[in-house]
């Protein structure tokens, strides 16, 4: 997503973040090293810095944990990192690392149409360039305090099948998620979702990178049937997935009884 398609206010943070931006997946931030060096002005670097944690975070948006309780260690960290640590043509030293807000800042390759590349290109000929991308970072694998991504939605989809009313819920703090029960063909319903104690189970999962939202049919001994990931638009069961989209909105390949929209704001 790129600041363009967002309507923000104006100052200095925002004006200097929109020129360092690249189309990148839903509720990511994918920014131009050389763009981001050339922002000495330290009180905007922090705003941008607040900024990208509190669009990116799983947590409520503009509470204190999105924001990462702005503690000083934290920012100085992204600062230095992020704007300040621009590696030459033999550097290695751009790592992956967190500093609060439940947010991945993760070293890229990149392209001016947003492509992105997790491994050193091997020539810069073909106009690659170094990035930061920002997303969610992975769940705690703790039983206490676990942000949970994982949602069964089984019993919400049977009991409104009748009903004109369609199903919400909001999604890792994220997604707000819009499903139509009634618009679900009928062998699909049938197969997955018979009855609140039918052996195949329909989930909310997340996606292995960015941690996007998947529906996910599942049996009871855990073996995965069928994976149902993003798309932009549109109900066609031969729409690639999501990989760099500028939209905010969509449906599922093969849902499209189901629709995603990000709900984070930038700014």
């Amino acid at each position: 997503m790129t600041i363009d398609s967002l309507t923000i206010s104006y100052n200095p943070a925002n004006t200097s973040l929109r020129g360092c931006t690249l189309p990148s997946p839903p509720s990511t931030v994918l920014l131009s090293q050389d763009k981001l060096s050339r922002i000495r002005d330290k009180h905007v670097q922090r705003s941008i810095a607040i900024q990208i944690l509190r669009f990116t975070s799983p947590h409520p948006w503009g509470s204190h944990a999105a924001e990462g309780f702005r503690k000083s260690d934290s920012l100085d960290r992204i600062i230095f990192a992020v704007f300040d640590n621009v590696s030459d043509s033999n550097s290695t030293g751009r790592t992956a690392f967190s500093a609060g807000s439940h947010v991945l800042w993760t070293p890229v390759y990149v392209r001016p149409g947003g492509q992105i590349k997790h491994a050193k290109p091997i020539s810069a000929a073909d106009g690659w360039t170094e990035g930061w991308l920002a997303s969610r970072s992975p769940p705690y694998r703790t039983t206490g305090g676990t942000l949970e991504l994982e949602c069964d939605i089984t019993s919400l989809i049977v009991d409104k099948r009748t009903s004109a009313d369609p199903v919400e819920i909001l999604y890792d703090n994220r997604f707000a998620l819009t499903f139509h029960p009634r618009a679900i063909p009928g062998e699909v319903f049938e197969r997955f979702c018979a009855s609140p104690s039918s052996e195949q189970r329909l989930l909310v999962t997340a996606t292995k990178r960015y941690f996007l939202p998947r529906l996910t049919f599942r049996l009871s001994n855990g073996d995965v049937i069928k994976d149902a990931t993003m798309c932009e638009s549109g109900p066609s069961p031969n729409m690639s997935p999501i990989t760099n989209v500028l939209g905010s909105s969509g449906t599922f390949v093969g849902a499209d009884w189901a629709r995603w929209r990000l709900v984070r704001l930038f700014e």
